[in-house]
């Protein structure tokens, strides 16, 4: 049974979920997993217009087997969540939420749920439907670790009594509230209190005091944080324009960009690094693919001079000179098939530093051209990918190509502006992209045309009119050589008009919105039920605050990661009701009952490969060749597929010959049709003893 659908059935099992709560955040197990909340820390930096909560905790797990979980977001009323951080485990890299389509979110999901399990990791997500509290979604806790995760909550502000008050979410724990609440004000620290507690500090109740403020829903809070407020005072071939016409109470915008022929020339006598994949998962094809890119791209670039690196485990350089693009057939012809063998490792960052390196003092324009098949090893984030360029000049330019041995009829090239790399190229002025090449017998001319885009630039992409109160006109992507007129009727002055030229942000001369129109939206948006809004109005309004809604979600994942569901030894068909598993904030305590539902819905468990087998013999040789009698080492080796991307020496080698020699053998490892279906990592201990081989 899918995931979605179980934790459907929370709304019969628990007549609570549903419905908003005065307790704190509350999780629910789909397995029976004994899941832990907490402690929680809650921010909150309050102003004039409204108060920003952040929310902390850790979700754990100390059982034997990863679990997925639902957490019942205890939200102040009237308040939107606005954000979403998440660690998928501990020491892991955070991840930033972005806003998704409620149904594009629940669909990404339901393919997530229904995947056979390739790692240990799942996606973050945070719904609401109709009438129903948020809740945050987590589809893998790992066995005896945890997941962190931080969401951001918009509640509005009145004044009362020389106070800005604020609904709060409810304490964390019965014991020390305040210790775990940070409240911020204009003129210091400030303090959550009870409903009771409020009319000691602004001379009312709640509910009196703000009764002239909206939305009146929030003042009915059992919480509040309350701060003492301040005195009010008194008192490039583009030809673009902007013009603001007032016209009584309304406003028009006319916006024309006119691209000429050529949006930018391609830079002559460049120096272009082309950065290979010939890793296993890329294979034969793939590199045929990339080699073929090349040919594409050095046709377009005039007097180019050109070199190549290939990297597996390590980089090496093809030709270790400058050839000239021009002679790229004779070049590969001569450097023969070998340069690009395919083999384990795909150390996407160890090339990157070559081709850094060979252009830090290359002349002319400086590119660099990097492939990837996006089978990488996790520690490679986009961090790890910055500090690996730091010999990259300001000046050159990086564009990151995702790619396979998959060709299609056409040669096609799409900006991915969502690759976990993109800020990386966008940082010196690139893309990110994917790209498949087309089949044998596609024009060379019209191959050309297709990744001309990475030698100069021939769009402005992402052409957007956005008017302060949350209407969008999207222009989408302007052509060199199109002229676009656009005529827009606002109520305000706050509109803005941009683009992006490959990773540069454009715009002409613009009226920036307003940030207080977002944090008004998102305060719509959380009472769109007493606003009955319509489904297109709230999608807008939430659009703008990045708010979930009936109609957005947060979701948060890796770009790189292949959706995968829990391991198959989790067992699905003993899965307990959510209201069975239980754990609340503070307490961290947990109960269990045994009701089950559902089936599993991945079928008979696989049988985890036996890399310790596979090590075995070379791991005895190297100890034979070290003169070790007996030998105790560990090992942890990242695999994608029959790719083996990482492998580490965890424990057990004193000699650095012996270890030098073990880690060798583990790179060298071949293996076989068994891994297709693991993209793991496995925690490998190989024990010997030479009196008994």
């Amino acid at each position: 049974m899918r995931a979605s659908l179980v934790l459907a059935l929370v709304a019969v099992a628990c007549p609570a979920l549903g419905t908003a709560t005065a307790g704190a955040d509350v999780v629910f197990a789909a397995h029976d997993a004994p899941l832990e909340l907490g402690p929680a820390t809650i921010e909150v930096d309050v102003t004039r217009f409204e108060a920003r909560f952040t929310v902390r905790y850790e979700v754990a797990n100390p059982g034997p087997l990863p679990d997925e979980a639902m957490v019942e977001l205890a939200t102040p009323p009237a308040s939107a969540v606005t954000g979403l951080r998440y660690q998928p485990r501990a020491g892991a890299a955070w991840l930033d939420a972005r806003l998704l389509a409620a149904g594009d979110a629940f669909a990404r999901w339901e393919r997530y749920a229904d995947a056979h399990f390739v790692a240990r990791r799942g996606p973050a997500l945070i719904e609401l439907q109709a009438g129903s509290v948020p809740v945050l979604r987590l589809l893998f806790v790992p066995a005896r670790d945890r997941v962190a995760v931080e969401y951001t909550i918009v509640a509005p502000v009145c004044r009362a009594g020389g106070h800005w008050i604020a609904p709060a979410p409810p304490a964390p724990s019965s014991d020390d509230d305040d210790a775990r609440y940070v409240v911020r004000g204009p003129r210091g620290a400030g303090r959550r209190v009870g409903r009771a507690e409020a009319p000691k500090l602004i001379a009312a109740d709640v509910a009196d005091a703000c009764s002239a403020s909206d939305p009146q829903a929030a003042w009915d809070a059992e919480d509040f944080v309350v701060v003492r407020a301040p005195d009010i005072p008194a008192s490039h071939g583009v030809a673009s324009r902007m013009v603001l016409v007032p016209a009584g109470n309304q406003r028009f915008v006319d916006v024309v960009i006119d691209t000429g022929t050529r949006l930018s020339p391609a830079p002559r006598d460049a120096s272009v690094v082309f950065v290979i994949d010939a890793s296993i998962s890329m294979g034969e094809g793939g590199v045929a693919a990339q080699l073929g890119m090349v040919r594409a791209y050095l046709a377009r670039a005039p007097g180019a001079r050109f070199e190549l690196v290939v990297y597996r485990r390590h980089a090496t350089r093809v030709f270790g000179r400058w050839r000239a693009g021009a002679d790229v057939e004779a070049a590969l012809a001569e450097a023969g098939v070998a340069p690009f063998a395919i083999a384990n490792g795909s150390s996407l960052d160890a090339g990157l530093a070559s081709a850094a390196t060979i252009l830090a003092r290359a002349p002319g324009p400086r590119r660099i051209v990097a492939f990837t098949d996006d089978r990488v090893r996790e520690a490679l984030d986009e961090e790890l990918a910055r500090s690996s360029l730091a010999d990259l000049p300001a000046d050159a330019v990086l564009h990151v190509v995702s790619t396979s041995a998959h060709r299609g009829r056409a040669s096609a090239l799409d900006r991915a502006d969502d690759h976990f790399l993109a800020g990386v190229a966008a940082r010196w002025g690139g893309i990110a992209a994917g790209a498949t090449l087309g089949a044998d017998g596609e024009l060379p001319h019209a191959r050309a045309d297709v990744f001309e885009e990475l030698v100069r630039p021939r769009r402005i992409d992402d052409v957007v009119i956005a008017h302060g109160h949350g209407e969008r006109a999207e222009l989408g992507a302007i052509l060199e050589g199109q002229s676009v007129r656009a005529l827009e009727r606002a109520d305000s002055d706050a509109v803005t008009v941009q683009g992006m030229i490959w990773g540069r942000p454009w715009q002409p001369t613009l009226v920036t919105s307003d940030r207080a129109r977002r944090n008004a939206a998102a305060l719509v948006v959380a009472d769109e039920q007493v606003w009955h809004l319509e489904r297109d109005v709230v999608r807008s309004l939430a659009t703008m605050a990045h708010a979930v809604s009936t109609e957005t979600s947060l979701w948060a994942d890796d770009p790189r990661w292949t959706p995968g569901g829990l391991p198959p030894e989790v067992a699905l068909d003993g899965r307990a009701t959510p209201c069975g598993i239980i754990g609340s904030i503070g307490g961290g305590s947990f109960s269990t009952t045994s009701s089950h539902v559902g089936v599993g819905r991945f079928g008979p468990a696989r049988e985890r490969p036996d890399v310790a087998a596979l090590l075995a013999g070379p791991v005895a040789a190297c100890a034979s060749r070290s003169g070790l009698v007996t030998w105790s080492v560990g090992l942890e080796l990242e695999t994608t597929g029959r790719e083996i991307v990482d492998v580490r020496l965890a424990r057990g080698a004193d000699d650095p010959a012996f270890a030098h020699c073990v880690v060798e053998s583990a790179w060298s490892l071949a293996l076989g049709e068994a891994f297709d279906a693991w993209t793991a990592s496995f925690a490998v201990d190989v024990l010997g003893d030479s009196a008994r081989r």
